[in-house]
């Protein structure tokens, strides 16, 4: 998650109303920069930090908790590269410890060597020696070995609930007839949402290289990292990226129980993740194709909430043609279509028509 210099940033750029790209436009830096910076990632010089200070106008008490908070990254940064063990416990010690009261100290100090002890009596071996271990992993491959499974399809209850749990949400961030702001809805999300942070990054991890964004589970949340350079396209309006941008996010809000650990684990990133369009606009090229393969119900669901989290259920429920739907609101056709035919069932407008008080 979002180091104490990223948090106290990003809730001064809430304030004025700037989100990350439009910040990182003002001070001249690269966004992948600006979140390295804020993920503790790179040293934070003094130079950007004034650009900090006197772009989020802060004020003197605000600036003064920015300084504090980027030397404690920095000193933290230090540790770590020394492979120092809990770098942070340790970090806070560098630079509390010598100011506390005798009796703090004593208190610390016994605490340590009580810590040291119960380690040592458990692992039966040297403190010093024991470092955090980060495993990730990966419940399922990527691919499906053999035969591709039938699409899975969502019983008639579970989808009306998804449009009733995606209006919810959406509304929060667009009118009905509005086209969602993919930046502002991140932006706000995370403002409001302290389990779920978007990490904009220029090159992707290891465990995700090939894809362009992946959801992270870790023992405090859930991190969605995305590469910088589709970000900005998806920001432009291109379906694909701003589908995939929610499918991760769906992924936050549906299946929390598959991305609960101690360390850090991730969802395999879906095949819209894996899409190397050089677009520079929101249209795909002529003739372009694309089918991707969607075999667990974990992955429907994912597709059909970043769906209705596009396009209201509203839209998908008054008759207009898909494709202009689709238009609209910068959103999948293929998906549109797939989801806009289940208010052609009888029982979904019943269901709709029961549940309206909730709308």
């Amino acid at each position: 998650m979002r180091s104490t210099f990223g948090s106290l940033a990003q809730a001064l750029r809430h304030r004025i109303g700037l989100s990350q790209t439009e910040f990182a436009n003002k001070i001249g830096e690269p966004i992948a920069r600006v979140s390295n910076l804020e993920y503790q990632r790179t040293h934070i010089g003094d130079a950007v930090l004034m650009k900090y200070i006197d772009n989020l106008a802060a004020n003197e008490a605000e600036a003064q908790k920015l300084r504090e908070a980027a030397e404690f990254s920095n000193t933290k940064r230090g540790l770590q590269a020394k492979n120092v063990p809990h770098a942070d416990v340790a970090t806070l010690l560098v630079e509390v410890f010598p100011n506390l009261s005798e009796k703090g100290k004593k208190r610390v100090t016994a605490a340590l060597d009580e810590i040291r002890k119960i380690v040592e009596e458990e692992k039966g071996k040297d403190v010093a020696t024991l470092r955090l271990s980060r495993g990730t992993f990966s419940a399922t491959n990527r691919k499906p070995s053999g035969k591709i499974k039938r699409r899975p399809g969502l019983d008639l209850d579970r989808f009306v609930e998804l449009c009733l749990l995606a209006w919810e949400i959406r509304k929060r961030f667009a009118s009905d007839r509005e086209r969602i702001n993919i930046e502002h809805f991140m932006a706000q999300t995370e403002a409001e949402d302290s389990s779920v942070c978007f990490d904009i990054v220029d090159q992707m991890p290891s465990f995700a290289r090939a894809a362009y964004a992946v959801i992270v589970g870790q023992p405090d949340g859930h991190r969605i990292i995305v590469e910088e350079r589709r970000f900005r396209v998806g920001v432009r309006g291109n379906a694909f990226f701003r589908h995939e941008i929610l499918h991760e996010y769906a992924h936050h809000v549906l299946h929390a129980d598959l991305l609960e650990t101690g360390s850090e684990c991730y969802l395999p990133p879906s095949d819209y993740a894996f899409l190397d369009l050089e677009l520079s606009d929101a249209d795909p090229p002529p003739g372009f194709f694309f089918a991707p393969v969607i075999d667990t119900l974990v992955e429907e669901e994912a597709e059909c909430f970043a769906t209705l989290l596009l396009v209201p259920w509203t839209e998908l429920a008054r008759g207009r043609p898909f494709y202009q739907i689709a238009k609209d609101y910068s959103a999948v056709r293929e998906n549109v279509e797939r989801y806009g035919a289940y208010f052609k069932q009888p029982a979904v407008i019943a269901r709709m028509s029961r549940d309206r008080d909730k709308f």
